[in-house]
């Protein structure tokens, strides 16, 4: 093959870099989420992780990925590298783009870094011996200058102790003055949420639809059906709403809760986060795209909880959130927990699996007071012993409850994999059993006077995956995918 031939190739594909003509992958990049596009079978030649995602996922259409911790211009320099196979390194792009070398392994943009860090490592040296030997030429004495130099400023330094001692006095005075400020804000804000409520109560009684009885409740009120009037502004508020604006929906009991009609009242749709350490994008596509299908979903994101470390900031964006830890180690195990259990008291909600509470991998295990028992948060008392014996749906106590809709039969399959839970903790709510007395499906409502914006933890005792992934999981042609995406998005609209 000719060098001519070679470079009129990289010509060519220079033009359809970033052009929507005959591409088949769509990349959301950035904050703004901005798209652009690509061709798969250019992007496999140099890169390993796009072939393996690739080669996994069957041809339907158009796919779609996204990379938000990535400067759109960045990335447009990396495709461009990836089609022609040219590249201008700089100092400012140089440690995004050695991230994205090891992330997408393309072995050849390492090679480039590598010699690039080298050269600005010599240039560095090579200017402060310059610098030096020019100093030294034009005045002999440099060095001695520069010994009563430093000595001068540790003099100075030793005179500034006392006035830095002073300045920092006169700003620890500031500080205090500006707590004492917020907390006189604060407590007008709590005398104004207080007259709130009261005025909320205080309202007129909405009447029922059929009877012609009043109801007292004011959780009723907002879940009234279609007949009542501006039912669909009330039920719009969300969990994000809810923490800025206290509304009567504080107030409810954990031990009697209403539920939604079967037509349900919220228009905005949620984003769920998936907490997951098993890299399997099948498993990853299967469960984004049952959890796209449901009408109320927006986004679906994963984070992989053994590759870096989850902080509470991270989660606040979500509304539910799905932990599924196994095959891998998570990475800092406490920290992920105590995220977790932020999440749920700002008032987000959570769905747990089996796998979370064994024993027997204490490095895929999460840690810390969330799934402590004694302190009450989680639905029931985990039990370590594992139980593998074919079992199916049971006995049902709330069959119009939501993450119930439209749930036919349940078959756990072959090993029904479970943990022997008979024991509920106060306040919690079992739904569902096993056929053996075993709680399956099961949740804490954790809003009191003490966490009043704190959300639901759900926990299904079964595995994530289904026949479709292991043999003797639960069935794929049972409801098991529908418990799930609807208990995400129970969870989510607390």
């Amino acid at each position: 093959m000719s060098k001519t031939f070679v470079n009129d190739l990289s010509f060519s594909y220079s033009s359809y870099v970033n052009n929507q003509s005959l591409s088949d992958i769509i990349f959301i990049v950035g904050d703004q989420e901005l798209e652009m596009y690509g061709h798969q079978i250019i992007l496999c030649n140099l890169s390993r992780t796009f072939k393996n995602i690739f080669t996994s996922i069957p041809n339907k259409g158009i796919f779609k990925l996204t990379f938000y911790n990535i400067k759109p211009k960045i990335f447009l320099i990396l495709l461009t590298f990836l089609y022609t196979g040219s590249i201008t390194i700089t100092v400012k792009n140089f440690p995004q783009l050695k991230s994205m070398a090891k992330l997408l392994k393309i072995d050849l943009l390492k090679k480039h870094c590598k010699k690039f860090n080298k050269k600005y490592q010599m240039k560095k040296e090579g200017q402060i011996i310059m610098k030096r030997i020019y100093q030294i030429k034009k005045n002999p004495n440099f060095l001695d200058l520069e010994k009563e130099k430093e000595k001068e400023k540790e003099k100075e330094k030793e005179k500034g102790k006392g006035k830095e001692y002073n300045k920092e006095k006169e700003r620890e005075k500031k500080r205090e003055k500006e707590y004492e400020r917020e907390r006189e804000r604060k407590k007008e804000k709590e005398k104004l949420k207080q007259k709130e409520k009261t005025s909320l109560i205080t309202k007129k009684q909405i009447k029922k639809t059929q009877n012609g009885n009043q109801v007292n409740d004011p959780i009723k009120k907002i879940f009234a059906y279609s007949s009542l009037k501006d039912s669909t502004n009330i039920g719009s508020l969300n969990r994000k709403q809810h923490q800025n604006k206290e509304t009567v929906t504080q107030k409810r009991a954990c031990s009697k809760p209403i539920y939604p009609p079967i037509q349900p009242l919220f228009v905005n749709k949620l984003k769920i986060g998936l907490v997951i350490t098993d890299p399997n994008f099948q498993l990853i596509k299967s469960l984004s795209q049952n959890l796209l299908s449901h009408p109320m979903v927006q986004m679906v994101q994963v984070l992989l909880a053994s590759e870096r470390k989850i902080e509470p900031n991270e989660l606040k964006k979500f509304d539910s959130l799905l932990v599924y830890s196994h095959k891998k180690k998570v990475r800092n195990p406490r920290l992920l927990g105590s995220s977790l259990l932020s999440f749920v008291t700002d008032g987000g909600g959570l769905v747990l699996f089996t796998i979370n509470f064994m024993n027997y991998q204490k490095d895929q295990k999460l840690y810390g007071k969330l799934m402590d028992p004694q302190n009450g948060w989680l639905p029931f008392y985990p039990n370590a012993t594992v139980l593998q014996k074919p079992s199916k749906l049971g006995s049902v106590y709330h069959r119009k409850h939501p993450i119930l809709k439209n749930v036919k039969s349940f078959n756990g399959g072959n090993s029904s994999f479970r943990i022997l839970a008979k024991r509920a903790t106060k306040g919690s709510k079992i739904i569902a059993k096993w056929e053996d007395n075993n709680i399956l499906i099961s949740e804490k409502c954790l809003r009191n006077n003490v966490y009043q914006n704190s959300g639901r933890i759900i926990v299904l005792n079964f595995g994530l995956p289904n026949s479709n992934f292991n043999k003797n999981s639960w069935d794929a042609n049972s409801s098991g995918d529908l418990i799930i995406s609807n208990s995400l998005v129970y969870a989510g609209t607390f």
